[in-house]
């Protein structure tokens, strides 16, 4: 179905209906398809936007304020080798203690709302009201392997054999460093909105055994991204 014939079926649905939310939601998907978004291919690049590392100021800075997608570099790959190779890659990573208060934070808040979420809120609420608590309940539950907001990140930037598939990848703790870099390569003009860093005081609350855990199923992570364990 091309844009033309989207737009006259819209125009015939009735405005809220059922039916016209389908085909706008179609339609955006071809004037912006997944994975290869409008402010990807106007840039030329691949991010490969990791939850809680200051993706969306990332985002903001390469022009985009629409939805955030966080592909792997294999979706970015499997649809369209050509532009893989072609554009330039990048990601940012954090410090995996850091990653993982700044995740469970985020859901005790509420995230965005979502059905997901909103089972972390409740979660949180009735089983986990501290975060050592839902260190275990995320490990015991193997929810570091299963949710995409728990992967390790080398899942999104490494393939099996643990060689990184991205051109630069940035750390969060040098974000507007490291995003200089990118800038240049892109020929952008764009600077990145102020971030907040979460602050060392929020891993008083951390035990030592969570802490180990943690080191544990994040140890690529360490090593890969030239993190220290038990530093922070």
């Amino acid at each position: 179905m091309n844009r033309e014939t989207l737009i006259t079926k819209l125009k015939k649905s009735g405005k809220g209906s059922k039916s016209a939310r389908l085909l706008f939601y179609r339609y955006k998907e071809i004037i912006d398809p997944f994975p290869y978004r409008r402010y990807l291919r106007k840039n030329k690049c691949v991010f490969v936007h990791i939850p809680k590392t200051a993706g969306t100021a990332v985002l903001k800075a390469l022009g985009h304020s629409g939805p955030r997608d966080h592909s792997t570099y294999r979706e970015f790959l499997k649809s369209n080798p050509v532009r893989f190779n072609n554009y330039f890659k990048f990601g940012f990573v954090r410090n995996p203690y850091s990653r993982f208060i700044s995740t469970y934070k985020y859901l005790k808040g509420g995230g965005n709302n979502s059905v997901r979420d909103q089972f972390y809120k409740e979660l949180i609420d009735s089983e986990c009201p501290t975060v050592n608590e839902f260190v275990s309940y995320v490990i015991n539950n193997e929810l570091y392997q299963a949710d995409p907001l728990l992967w390790p990140q080398h899942m999104y930037l490494c393939n099996p054999l643990g060689e990184v598939m991205v051109d630069f990848v940035g750390q969060y703790e040098s974000l507007e460093i490291d995003f200089e870099v990118i800038a240049k390569s892109l020929g952008l003009d764009n600077k990145l909105e102020k971030v907040n860093v979460s602050s060392d005081k929020d891993f008083l609350t951390i035990s030592e055994k969570s802490l180990k855990r943690l080191t544990d199923i994040y140890k690529k992570d360490f090593y890969t991204f030239g993190y220290r364990e038990n530093s922070y």
